[in-house]
C-alpha cells in the first residue's frame, strides 16, 4: 500500500522538494486518495497534530543520495515520520523535570531510529549501531539534561513554560545547542516579556553548549549567544506581524503581511 500512496504523490502537479504546509496537505491528500486506510493521518493533520515544519525538519535530515529513493518517497516517509515519531516521543514525557527529560532522550532515540532506518534502507543492525553509538548517547543525555533543568528549573526562573521537542534531534542537530519547544508565558508585546523569552533561550542554549563540552562534543558558547538573539528576534518579529496584519485585517498570504515576514 506504501507504493501506492508514494507512486500518488510522484505524480502530483508542485514541487515537493519546497515543503510547506500547503504542500504537505496536498501530499497527504494525495496519499489517502491512493491508500484510504492512510485517513488517519488526514484526521491528524485537520486537528494541527502534523507539523508541517517537522516534516521539513524530517526530511531535511535524511541522506536520500545514499539511498536511491524518489522525492515522492522521501516526502511520504517525512510526513509518516513526524506524524508517528514525533507526537508518540512526546507523550512519553509524562510531568514535571524527570518527565521532561525522558521525553527528550526518547524522542532522541526515536527519531534517530527512524532516520537511521532511511539512512540505511531497513538494515536493522546498522540501525541499532547508530541508535546506541557513544555520539547518540551523549546527545540523548545532553537533550535530556536540558529538558530537565529547562521544566524543573529555568521555567520557574523566568516565568515561562516550555513544551517538549524533538526539533534538534530530527534536524541531525549534534546536540551543539538545546532543542527548544514551544515556549508560552512570556508576553513579547512587553520589554519585559521579550527579556523572559531570550533569558530562557540563553539558559537552554548555554546548557546544551556546556554540557556538549563536557562530554567532549562540539559546543559553543559563542553559538549559544548568537542562536538566542536570532530566536528572540524571530519571535518578537513573527509576534509583531501577527499583531499588525489582525490590526488591519491582512490575510495569511496578503502581499502586505508575506512582505513583512
Amino acid at each position: 500500500q506504501g507504493e501506492l500512496a508514494i507512486k500518488a504523490v510522484e505524480g502530483l502537479q508542485i514541487d515537493i522538494k519546497h515543503i510547506d504546509q500547503h504542500t504537505v496537505s496536498q501530499t497527504i491528500d494525495a496519499m489517502v486518495q491512493a491508500n484510504p486506510s492512510l485517513a488517519w493521518l488526514k484526521e491528524m493533520e485537520q486537528r494541527g497534530d502534523v507539523d508541517w515544519q517537522r516534516v521539513k525538519e524530517v526530511h531535511d535530515s535524511f541522506s536520500y543520495s545514499s539511498s536511491g529513493l524518489g522525492a515522492g518517497a522521501q516526502l511520504v516517509i517525512a510526513i509518516a515520520i513526524a506524524a508517528v515519531v514525533g507526537p508518540a516521543a512526546s507523550g512519553l514525557a509524562g510531568g514535571g523535570a524527570m518527565g521532561a527529560a525522558a521525553g527528550a532522550a526518547a524522542s532522541g532515540a526515536a527519531s534517530t531510529a527512524a532516520i537511521s532506518t532511511i539512512n540505511n534502507r531497513g538494515d536493522l543492525g546498522a540501525v541499532l549501531s547508530d541508535v546506541t553509538s557513544s555520539d547518540s548517547l551523549k546527545n540523548y543525555a545532553v537533550a535530556g539534561a536540558t529538558a530537565g533543568l529547562t521544566v524543573g528549573v529555568y521555567d520557574g526562573w523566568t516565568g515561562t513554560q516550555t513544551a517538549a521537542s524533538n526539533t534538534g534531534v530530527a534536524s541531525g542537530n549534534t546536540g551543539v545547542l538545546a532543542n527548544t519547544g514551544n515556549v508560552t508565558g512570556a508576553g513579547l508585546n512587553s520589554w519585559s516579556g521579550v527579556g523572559q523569552f531570550a533569558t530562557n533561550q540563553a539558559l537552554q542554549n548555554t546548557t546544551s553548549a556546556v554540557l556538549n563540552k563536557a562530554l567532549g562534543q562540539e559546543g559553543s558558547l559563542g553559538d549559544a549567544l548568537t542562536a538566542t538573539l536570532a530566536n528572540t528576534f524571530a519571535a518578537v518579529g513573527f509576534n509583531w506581524v501577527g499583531d499588525i496584519s489582525q490590526a488591519n485585517q491582512w490575510q495569511s498570504g496578503s502581499l502586505q503581511k508575506v512582505g513583512l515576514h
